[in-house]
């Protein structure tokens, strides 16, 4: 792991405990921004999670997703 990247952590840890008593009351959002890039990514496990689970529901919701499987029941008119 990247030097930058664990001071950058430990900074951002300890101003997260100045701020909030306990770690349950840290936003989503600003959770999942301080936590460390998975390899070859640019997001943590959370927002890898949060937006894969977005984006598959869009595609199971949404009958004219573009996809490359052929669903005969979806046809578009010439």
């Amino acid at each position: 792991m990247c030097f930058f990247l664990k001071k950058r952590t430990c900074c951002y840890y300890r101003k997260l405990k100045r701020h909030y008593s306990h770690y349950d009351d840290v936003d989503l959002y600003v959770g999942g921004l301080m936590e460390l890039p998975l390899n070859d990514s640019l997001l943590g496990p959370t927002f890898i999670c949060v937006i894969g689970d977005t984006f598959a529901r869009l595609r199971c919701g949404d009958r004219f997703f573009y996809d490359l499987g052929v669903d005969p029941v979806v046809q578009l008119s010439r």
